[in-house]
């Protein structure tokens, strides 16, 4: 009798051990669910885009400014007026110029602008808009805040459909030979091999020169 008094009193316990737990595991995992919040990369992005975007666009280096800089101090004009995620060669700058529509292609038109006291042709995109060039110009992504690249590639991409509705197809519209505007894109630049005739523009804003 004695025995089994002392067996029951064992089972009633890991009964309620096991209850208990039970219990508490499915809280945590409540809490758990309920704490992690999936990453909402366009609502990210708007609010940067309304709040903090005017900012980065007005204080763009003017892009000869930028070239000279690079001629004399590389490594400190990289430092200071571009910025990259990664290490490496590639860095991107936010560049501001003004210049003159000289033609206007299916995916692209070309600018004339003055570089060095010399009128150069750059390519502006209004077709291949994207890669993560214009969330790394900005200056405004600091990876230490994410832990997850695909976070990060959804920044990239809402920013490049950001460009391209409110930004490139409204201009699309009054594009013509002969147009001068006033341009602020952003650029990629390889700090080992930088050719001007290679490099492409992606256009953060756009305003025609009357």
């Amino acid at each position: 009798m004695k025995a089994n008094t002392i067996k029951n009193s064992i089972l009633l316990t890991l009964l309620l051990i096991t209850g208990y737990n039970a219990v508490y595991f499915k809280k945590l995992n409540a809490i758990t669910k309920e704490g992690v919040q999936k990453f909402d990369a366009k609502t990210y992005t708007a609010a940067l885009w309304k709040n903090k975007m005017p900012a980065v666009i007005d204080a763009a280096i003017d892009f000869d400014q930028l070239l000279l800089a690079i001629e004399k101090a590389p490594q400190q004009a990289f430092e200071k007026h571009t910025h990259a995620l990664a290490i490496g060669n590639y860095r991107y700058a936010m560049v501001k110029m003004s210049g003159s529509v000289i033609a206007v292609n299916e995916d692209d038109f070309v600018i004339e602008t003055l570089l060095g006291g010399n009128k150069k042709q750059l390519r502006v995109t209004t077709e291949f808009i994207y890669g993560s060039a214009i969330r790394d110009a900005s200056g405004l992504i600091d990876i230490k805040d994410f832990t997850s690249a695909s976070d990060l590639n959804a920044i990239a991409e809402s920013f490049n459909e950001t460009i391209k509705k409110t930004v490139v197809q409204p201009f699309k519209k009054s594009l013509v030979t002969g147009l001068k505007i006033e341009l602020v894109a952003a650029v990629e630049l390889n700090k080992e091999n930088m050719v001007l005739d290679q490099l492409v523009l992606l256009p953060v804003q756009i305003k025609p020169i009357s």
